[in-house]
């Protein structure tokens, strides 16, 4: 099976591992990134939704 490029020693190192990193962020409905392409950083990702549930457009950028 083919490997995937290392960014970190936590990135996913095949398809099937990243599938799988994939399938718990869709049940869980929000994503989680621990180190997984830079060593110290981490991140999480989710859905902003409106009043009806529908996933709202949100746009917003920030320089730390």
């Amino acid at each position: 099976m083919p490997r995937l490029p290392q960014a970190s020693a936590k990135t996913p190192r095949t398809l099937a591992e990243l599938k799988r990193v994939l399938a718990e962020d869709c049940t869980r409905g929000y994503t989680i990134s621990e180190a997984f392409y830079e060593a110290g950083v981490s991140a999480v990702a989710c859905p902003v939704r409106d009043r009806s549930g529908k996933a709202a457009k949100v746009r917003e950028k920030r320089d730390f």
